[in-house]
């Protein structure tokens, strides 16, 4: 198994001794039974072409190839392969991750209704807002909340192939990157991911930015990326 497991991991798509010994396991699983080829039919799988292209090199691998089982098909595993590395969870506590068929159900949003955790092997999952039957049940992929909406949406992009569009990421005033309105001195801040003067509005007086103090605010955000401070006795 060492030697499988040292061959998985020169591979890309698994290339960490976790997401090798993931994948053994839930190939194992399909010895014998499809209960889980069917099971995550449903759950996204991004980065698929990636993951077909290394499954077909581990079907050729003299050691490597054992870990797929009789009667699962290379494109089948490849797609096993994308699951996990797209939905697993991370299991602090033991130092690895694991795969949660129903939590891999639930829908993403920036403003979601539950919210999880993990204790050893189990994954918990709290409601946090008010569902209304039959109503759908969200968490946030990303773990987030403080993030601006640009890199909110950057990352679902890369990690999970989608652009979100929740009302956080669409509509709803982004807080992250308040600033004093210059009319008022209460928050104002960009609708959405803030591209256009227009989407920074104030959220007491209404007042717009002119497309000059745009580029300014944008100007500090981005020097303050760039060096931030230390701590938030050094803003002004």
């Amino acid at each position: 198994m060492e030697k499988i497991e040292a061959a998985l991991v020169e591979m890309d798509q698994v290339d960490e001794l976790d997401a090798a010994r993931r994948l053994i396991k839930a190939l194992n699983l399909c010895r014998g039974s499809r209960n889980l080829i069917e099971c995550t039919a449903p759950c996204t799988a991004h980065n698929l072409a990636a993951c077909e292209a290394t499954m077909a090199k581990i079907a050729k691998h003299a050691q490597a190839k054992h870990v797929i089982p009789p009667g699962v098909t290379v494109p089948e595993a490849a797609r096993i392969l994308s699951v996990l590395n797209t939905n697993s969870h991370e299991l602090g506590e033991w130092g690895g991750s694991g795969f949660f068929i129903l939590a891999c159900l639930m829908e993403h949003s920036c403003a979601p209704n539950c919210t999880f955790n993990t204790h050893k092997t189990s994954l918990w999952v709290t409601v946090t807002e008010p569902v209304r039957k039959g109503g759908a049940l969200s968490i946030d992929y990303n773990d987030s909340l403080f993030e601006p909406t640009s890199a909110r949406c950057s990352h679902l992009r890369e990690a999970y192939g989608f652009d979100c569009a929740c009302l956080r990421c669409s509509t709803l005033p982004d807080r992250t990157r308040a600033f004093l309105c210059p009319g008022c001195s209460q928050l104002l801040c960009p609708l959405g991911v803030g591209k256009k003067p227009s989407d920074w509005k104030c959220l007491s007086c209404d007042r717009q930015l002119k497309k000059e103090e745009r580029k300014r605010m944008v100007r500090i955000e981005e020097s303050l990326i760039e060096e931030g401070p230390e701590d938030l006795e050094m803003v002004e």
